[in-house]
């Protein structure tokens, strides 16, 4: 049975990371892009999407953090996703979407990221970059 997606946002100091969790499907669209929307509204240092345990995204899900990525671009704010979920990581890699937004695989990475996005000396890249 498919579990209902929600969303979570969580600050850490000036940052936000907004976690999804569960099912995204057509019916979490709207959901989705309000809690994206006033994410970037809210102006942190930087966002990071942590969909390490979201379970199922649909074409709309993926447009959503697509537009999300653009309009946080456009607002000054960094924005990257963080999943090892093939789920979500295998529709990136199938439609090559990694080369138009930062996405981390590792923990890791995404702490580094979110430690450092925003700040004067740090630059993103859109990459996608999977390591074992």
């Amino acid at each position: 049975m498919p579990r209902a997606g929600f969303e979570q946002t969580i600050w850490r100091d000036d940052a936000l990371v907004v976690a999804l969790r569960g099912d995204f499907d057509a019916t979490k669209k709207t959901s989705l892009s309000t809690c994206l929307a006033d994410a970037i509204a809210a102006k942190p240092r930087a966002i990071l999407v942590d969909a390490t345990t979201m379970t199922f995204g649909s074409a709309g899900t993926f447009s959503e953090l697509l537009t999300a990525c653009a309009d946080a671009q456009r607002a000054g704010v960094p924005f990257a996703l963080h999943t090892a979920a093939y789920a979500i990581l295998r529709p990136l890699l199938t439609l090559r979407l990694g080369s138009d937004m930062v996405v981390h695989r590792r923990p890791s990475d995404a702490r580094t990221w979110l430690r450092n996005a925003g700040r004067t000396d740090h630059r993103d890249r859109p990459v996608m970059t999977f390591t074992p």
